[in-house]
């Protein structure tokens, strides 16, 4: 600076070189701290590191098991779940190793996770996962309970108790060892199902559940198992046919291969046609009247679960 206090012009340049410096400080900080990478979690906190859960369906049906498929040292972990779409923090928080989580209602699930590596040293949540449960119970919609069966005059009884809430029941049955989903499905309004077709000499096991409107069910009840001695519900021909004369009425006993409902006819020239046919739903029924000084001949047939009908088993002669 001059001295009568002016400013000389190598002052000037001075000034407007620390101007510039100062600026390209200025610029270079700014530029370094809007590129400064974030730390992630795993960089804040390496020795817990968030895990990756992995579900799979529990072998019930009703639930579900979660693993982390990320190796990260931890003791534990907690599982927050809840219906699809829910906040994480407002589902249900369980501590878990592995163990199944059941009972759960039907519907979607969304699953997180979190490891804890000690102490208060916990990762951050991993998740969500989904999940759909569809063997589960619901909270209006009860499993029967009590199966049970007994051999009905031609049939397998399969029993159980219900709920008055309950729509209709959903019935499948198979050889023992069966595996759901590949056995025989059947519905009924009744807390019983006697139209199951099985064979002699087998063991089965059968599942019930109930519907209580919609797609409310409850959790499959089962497997009861029970041995089959005979042949129920083949579509088979009667094993033996007998017929006896009570005065002008004839008495027919049928022996079934399976079935309950027969078509038994009568005529007097051995030659089957639509004369005389009745229905027989017992093993046992009486007819007439006959003419006593004339020989009959017998034809009998099994009437299918599907209305079908089997080739007549005949003639029986009635002298």
């Amino acid at each position: 600076m001059a001295a009568n206090g002016s400013t000389t012009f190598v002052d000037q340049i001075r000034t407007m070189k620390f101007l510039q410096i100062l600026s390209v400080s200025i610029a270079l900080s700014l530029v370094f701290h809007s590129c400064k990478k974030e730390k992630t979690p795993e960089e804040e906190n390496p020795s817990c590191a968030i895990p990756t859960p992995q579900l799979n369906l529990a072998g019930s049906g009703d639930g579900f098991t979660v693993y982390s498929s990320t190796a990260g040292g931890y003791g534990f972990f907690e599982v927050q779940y809840g219906p699809n779409g829910f906040q994480l923090g407002s589902g249900t928080t369980v501590t878990n190793n592995g163990a199944a989580i059941t009972g759960l209602a039907n519907g979607t699930y969304d699953v997180y996770l979190r490891g804890n590596c000690g102490g208060n040293d916990w990762s951050n949540w991993g998740g969500p996962v989904s999940i759909l449960i569809t063997q589960g119970s619901s909270s209006t919609c009860y499993a029967p309970s009590n199966l049970d069966q007994y051999w009905s005059q031609y049939d397998y009884l399969l029993n159980w108790d219900g709920d008055f809430e309950d729509n209709y029941y959903e019935v499948e049955y198979g050889p023992t060892g069966f595996i759901q989903g590949t056995g025989t499905v059947a519905t009924t309004n009744n807390t019983y199902y006697s139209k199951g077709v099985f064979t002699a000499n087998t063991t089965y096991d059968f599942y019930v559940r109930a519907n209580c409107g919609g797609s409310d069910w409850s959790a499959w009840a089962g497997p009861a198992s029970f041995y089959a001695d005979v042949n129920a519900n083949r579509c088979l021909k009667p094993l033996g046919v007998t017929a006896n004369r009570v005065g002008s009425y004839i008495e027919v006993d049928i022996d079934p291969d399976g079935e309950s409902v027969h078509e038994v006819n009568f005529n007097s020239y051995n030659f089957n046609d639509s004369e005389n046919i009745h229905t027989q739903t017992q093993s046992n029924g009486t007819y007439g009247t006959f003419s006593t000084s004339t020989t009959w001949y017998l034809w009998v047939r099994s009437v299918c679960q599907d209305g079908s009908k089997t080739e007549w088993v005949g003639p029986t002669v009635i002298n």
